[in-house]
């Protein structure tokens, strides 16, 4: 609260000094602050990226005349990936419909999932698995002081897919499946152990159920349980993991 000042009672005059204006200090100049690693990365991606494109109208070849050894290896996987398919796309113009030419476009969309990171999107405890996205979901709720099996069900992307023997697609995983204490500790493990898929077309949605069983000897409490998967062709790791709690009989 500011104080409250009374002017004087006989209202004498206050000689006030004459304000002298000093002359305008030029601002200054607004500092031009680095660019950060990743808006650096992005500049230099949207750079290659128009040169491609650029490249392509030309009617030159993709990942010809325009570099790309300022980005790194995944920024050049993707990028070739999208211009490869964008080429394809223009060249197939010339001579077929856009229905048809939307199969480079598709090519792309395959391309671009084989350098994608791994990732576990989605994983869920269930009772059994049918299928890529169909499985029976349970509460992950159970009595403790008894062995039980349940079904751990993880969803892929970013998977690495390579052409085999007689000509078939071939996806080969580990993985490692650990139940670990509100402590952080792990308390118990299994695996790791691989996992190798073989089909005639390359998969798009690929999915890993494996079940485990959990000893009766874990005490009540809430645990997470958490998967590491490998992609042993590419070595990229990914992790997952849900919860789950161990009551005691007593417990409602």
């Amino acid at each position: 609260i500011l104080p409250v000042t009374t002017a004087p009672a006989d209202r004498s005059v206050i000689a006030v000094a004459p304000i002298i204006a000093a002359p305008p200090v030029p601002a200054p100049a607004p500092a031009t602050l680095p660019a950060t690693a990743p808006a650096l990365r992005a500049a230099e991606t949207a750079d290659a990226f128009g040169r491609g494109l650029a490249e392509i109208a030309r009617g030159g070849q993709v990942g010809g005349s325009f570099a790309l050894e300022g980005l790194s290896p995944q920024d050049q996987r993707t990028l070739l990936a999208v211009l490869h398919g964008i080429a394809d796309f223009d060249s197939q113009l010339d001579t077929h419909p856009s229905r048809e030419a939307v199969v480079g476009l598709l090519d792309m969309a395959d391309r671009i999932r084989a350098v994608a990171p791994l990732e576990i999107p989605r994983m869920a405890l269930s009772t059994k698995v049918q299928g890529f996205g169909v499985y029976d979901a349970i509460e992950p709720r159970f009595l403790a002081g008894r062995e039980f099996s349940v079904a751990v069900y993880c969803e892929l992307t970013g998977f690495s897919s390579r052409i085999g023997e007689r000509a078939m697609w071939e996806t080969r995983l580990s993985q490692e499946i650990m139940l670990v204490n509100a402590a952080g500790d792990v308390i118990w493990r299994d695996g790791p152990s691989t996992v190798v898929d073989v089909c005639r077309n390359r998969r798009r949605d690929f999915f890993v159920g494996r079940v485990i069983r959990l000893p009766a000897a874990l005490p009540a409490g809430k645990y997470t349980v958490t998967t590491r998967i490998t992609d042993q062709f590419s070595q990229e790791l990914a992790e997952g993991a849900t919860d789950l709690e161990l009551v005691s009989p007593e417990q409602p």
